[in-house]
């Protein structure tokens, strides 16, 4: 079996089944069949979902500062005449994002994961 990575993880050939897949299958087989096998539907992105897409994305590269590589936080008036090419978020969703970064690898449990890569 081919070893899964964060970027093998995210493609179509994925053969694994992941908790929002399985999730939204329970709530419409429909919504699933479109979105996972005809691919006529993108995922709606949630303020929950991008904060969870900075968390993993600093967890993926094992430190915090990935996180303002990819995001930025600015007023919208400011951001949509600016040249920025990250991708924007809200002040909140920043700051929840890194403190929830600073914590996970900060960890114990992350840091016993590092030793075994």
């Amino acid at each position: 079996m081919k070893k899964l990575t964060a970027k093998s993880y995210h493609t179509d050939k994925n053969p694994y089944l992941s908790n929002s897949k399985i999730s939204l299958f329970l709530k419409s087989k429909v919504a699933y069949k479109a979105r996972y096998i005809d691919k006529t539907e993108a995922p709606e992105m949630t303020p929950s979902l991008l904060t969870g897409r900075m968390v993993d994305l600093a967890f993926e590269k094992g430190k915090v500062s990935a996180i303002d590589k990819a995001f930025c936080s600015m007023d919208l008036k400011e951001y949509r005449t600016s040249e920025e090419k990250r991708e924007r978020v809200t002040d909140t969703q920043m700051e929840n994002a890194k403190a929830m970064a600073t914590k996970i690898l900060g960890s114990e449990l992350y840091k016993d994961l590092k030793k075994r890569k």
